[in-house]
């Protein structure tokens, strides 16, 4: 049966359905379309608010953390100075006020004697500080601290301190004590702050006083965000600063903050971590919160960082502005459509590009601060290394002797070794760590990560246990540094997190095929954890029982790397733990098999008995020919750092000068001397090793330069060479490679 065709009324009405079909669609899209994009654009964009502001919080806080731990060091170093525990007035001044140019985040530095009158400061006056507060507090727990904040009598402005209890063989003698600048802190966390943005951090103490903050009133007035009140100095009538005999007169002013924020900071009292919405200022902000965990016996600090909402959604609304001018020309003409897609398009690339360039500007700085940190860690381990190799060279050492310090010369090469790997640049901004398979033995491994972590446990009644098979082969092929770095994070938090009883390591094998598995268990009877937390602790950042480990050292991201390294070995780790009883750490490594003998039984009873010593790890002594002809010229702006260069090339009988300036070393030069080697340190304030030595080629210098550099990142040897240097050795200096270079150099 034929369909009739359509008549002209019958095609009229179809069309005019299916336009009115076709309006009443494309109308519903021009209404629904712009709400699903706000919608959509909206939750979006608020959740990278969320997480900027999140990771904000989180780099500061690391950033705090790394600049205080480094101030720490050196306090404990100059503290453990021996020409500081003489407790001589004109040396200890000397060096502080040598400290204090040399930092100048440190305000001030000095020593008080155990009665209380301070024996040297780097600036000022000595007096009897016995009524003090720090001082009482320092006789009470003979503990370090880093102080809450306080008003410095010298300044008369705000600052916190970092108070060291000083010891000799006859007990505690003084306190070595350093203000430092609030500014400096606040320089810190300038980096991070964009105001136009409607974003700024600031850092409260562990008591909740402000001691960073962009507002200087704020952080003059000691504004306490606990206690809701600010202490104010004051004044006379010519504006200065009230005293009554040593302290500053002040009174307190209250403020106010929503029930919100006031929340938000007794969640940050309790030494926790989060992200809320509040109100502050009368303002909607987002409050990022993170804990800054402190050396020493201290109370943590906290980083808050707020987003204003509404400055921050603004960008929100120019984007939905957009998309409904492209909606409102579909309805003009199609060809517009895809015009303002292709233009949308571009804008979205231009905001990539934008944030790939400020992404590039981060990893810049990242960088600068990696070369500082490389440069601070390296320079007291130059020393530390430095004077242990010349102290092994002797002959006429004591057997004794040489075994403690052949003890530190193995620590510190292990520490130098992790440092290296984590200063690694291109591996950090890669997020890789290569697996690098070498021939290693087996029981010198398990000796050094025993030997390092044994000091560890101080004082603690703990009983450490090694227990292992006389078969255990001898050598396997593997990362043997990635596997120590897994002992050594494993052990020192068993032995960090126990006070008393044991810590017990566990040495196993098996064997299939060319594979060796290694099995590794870490048992301890320390605080434990958890259910909920044991699914957690291989989690970056995660800290545990954090109000009874608020002295506890670590960043959280130990057994995160521990996790990834075993994993990248093809092994695995678990987590066997019972809250308050210990926990029992156990993982497996796939290393190859190597043709070789099991270690035994001796060698396995002196593993056990902590008597193992690996004479092939011992330092080579060095056949010190002498060249009485070569003359060799140092130059380095840290006193210490000349010392070790000068003990190390002594034994060869040169003719040796020091300097301690990049400008000292051209004005030998202009004045006609010449060098068979000039070593220059690459990073001296004013003048660097680099601009020094393209000074001198510029000046004609033909003479050989050997950069001597702290700054351990990948890359350096074709920077050196660029800029007219003849070679480099990295510091700590290793006296082989020193010899080397001295017998390529210098003829006999």
């Amino acid at each position: 049966m034929r369909a009739r065709p359509l008549s002209k009324d019958s095609k009229s009405r179809y069309i005019k359905r299916q336009f009115i079909i076709s309006a009443v669609i494309i109308t519903a899209l021009l209404v629904v379309l712009p709400l699903v994009t706000v919608f959509l654009l909206t939750r979006a964009y608020d959740e990278q608010i969320r997480t900027e502001t999140a990771r904000n919080s989180t780099s500061i806080s690391l950033t705090v953390h790394t600049f205080m731990q480094g101030v720490y060091s050196l306090c404990y170093e100059l503290a453990e100075n021996p020409a500081m525990l003489s407790m001589d007035p004109e040396v200890q001044t000397s060096i502080l006020a040598n400290c204090a140019v040399r930092n100048d985040h440190m305000e001030l530095l000095y020593v008080t004697g155990m009665g209380g009158m301070q024996t040297a400061r780097s600036s000022g006056e000595p007096g009897d500080r016995s009524g003090r507060w720090w001082f009482i507090q320092m006789m009470e727990t003979r503990k370090p601290f880093v102080s809450k904040s306080y008003y410095s009598v010298t300044t008369g402005m705000p600052c916190t301190a970092v108070f060291i209890p000083m010891y000799n063989d006859s007990g505690m003698t003084g306190i070595f004590g350093v203000d430092i600048s609030l500014e400096s802190l606040q320089s810190l966390i300038d980096r991070f702050t964009n105001i136009e943005s409607g974003q700024y951090s600031f850092i409260i103490d562990g008591e909740g006083v402000v001691i960073a903050h962009h507002d200087e009133y704020i952080l003059e007035t000691l504004t306490n965000y606990k206690t809701l009140e600010r202490t104010v100095p004051m004044l006379d009538q010519d504006g200065t600063i009230m005293r009554d005999s040593d302290d500053i007169i002040t009174t307190k002013e209250d403020f106010t903050v929503s029930n919100d924020f006031k929340a938000v900071i007794d969640d940050v009292m309790s030494g926790n971590s989060g992200l809320e919405l509040v109100e502050f200022d009368g303002v909607t902000h987002y409050a990022s919160y993170e804990p800054v965990s402190l050396p020493g016996h201290s109370d943590s600090w906290s980083v808050i960082t707020l987003q204003n909402r509404a400055t921050a959604m603004g960008v929100v609304s120019q984007l939905v502005i957009q998309e409904v001018i492209v909606i409102f020309l579909i309805m003009i003409i199609f060809v517009a459509l895809i015009y303002n897609f292709f233009k949308s398009l571009r804008n979205t690339l231009d905001f990539l590009e934008n944030a790939k360039s400020e992404a590039d500007r981060a990893n810049n700085s990242k960088s600068a601060f990696l070369a500082t940190m490389s440069h601070e860690i390296r320079t007291p381990l130059n020393a530390i290394i430095g004077i242990t190799q010349v102290q092994l060279q002797r002959r006429d050492l004591p057997g004794e002797y040489h075994a403690v310090w052949e003890r530190i010369y193995n620590s510190g090469n292990s520490l130098l070794k992790i440092i290296n790997d984590i200063l690694d640049l291109s591996k950090i901004e890669t997020g890789k760590l290569d697996i690098i398979p070498e021939v290693y033995a087996i029981p010198s491994l398990i000796n050094d990560t025993v030997q390092l972590n044994i000091v560890r446990i101080g004082e603690k009644k703990i009983e450490f246990i090694l227990d292992l098979d006389d078969d255990l082969p001898s050598e396997a092929l593997g990362d043997g540094l990635r596997v120590k770095q897994v002992l050594n994070n494993l052990i020192s938090n068993a032995i960090k997190y126990t006070h008393e009883g044991y810590v017990k390591l566990t040495v196993l094998h098996s064997v299939n095929a060319d594979d060796l598995t290694l099995f590794f268990q870490i048992e301890d009877t320390g605080q434990g954890l958890s259910y909920k937390d044991q699914k957690l602790v291989f989690s970056e950042y995660a800290r545990f029982n954090i109000q009874d480990n608020t002295f506890t050292e670590g960043t959280g991201l130990g057994l995160t790397i521990t996790k990834k390294l075993t994993e990248m070995m093809g092994g695995e780790i678990t987590v066997n733990s019972q809250l308050g009883k210990g926990s029992v750490f156990s993982v497996s490594v796939l290393q190859k098999i190597v043709d070789c003998e099991p270690i035994g039984a001796d060698v396995a009873d002196k593993l056990r008995c902590f008597t193992y010593r690996d004479q092939n790890k011992a330092l080579s002594h060095i056949d010190y020919s002498k060249l009485p002809h070569g003359n060799v010229l140092v130059v380095d702006d840290l006193e210490i750092n000349l010392y070790v260069a000068e003990a190390a090339l002594k034994p060869y009988g040169l003719d040796i000068e020091l300097v301690d300036s990049g400008f000292a070393a051209i004005e030998n030069v202009i004045n006609g001397k010449t060098y068979d080697i000039i070593f220059m340190d690459h990073m001296m304030p004013e003048m660097d090793g680099v601009a020094t030595t393209e000074a001198l080629r510029d000046m004609g210098y033909t003479g050989t330069i050997v950069a001597l550099t702290a700054n351990a990142l990948v890359g350096n040897d074709g920077m050196f060479s660029e800029r007219g240097f003849d070679g480099y050795i990295s510091k700590p200096i290793d006296i082989h490679d020193l010899d080397t270079l001295l017998r390529k150099f210098i003829k006999r």
